[in-house]
């Protein structure tokens, strides 16, 4: 797969998309990503933590998770019915 297309316009959405996951688990301010494009093109690109991004990603993976937690609490250690939500604390 040539990636070189993805990365004309800098850092693609779902790179993007990844680190600020990162960022918000590791609570840090930036991350540089570092890409060798097509064996010869060395470049680096700083993304730096976006509080309203941030939160974005943090509300849909929430929401993600109580899902998946309560509608399928037999195959999950977890039982929503039980108050045992791991992403109550808000």
């Amino acid at each position: 797969m040539d990636i070189v297309p993805l990365w004309a316009h800098g850092v693609p959405a779902y790179m993007r998309h990844r680190v600020m996951h990162l960022l918000a688990v590791t609570g840090h301010y930036a991350a540089d990503v570092v890409v060798l494009l097509g064996g010869q093109d060395f470049e680096i690109y700083r993304i730096e933590r976006e509080e309203a991004e941030t939160s974005q990603l943090i509300k849909q993976k929430r929401t993600f998770w109580r899902g998946a937690s309560c509608s399928t609490k037999e195959s999950l250690p977890i039982t929503c019915a039980q108050g045992n939500d791991p992403l109550s604390r808000n």
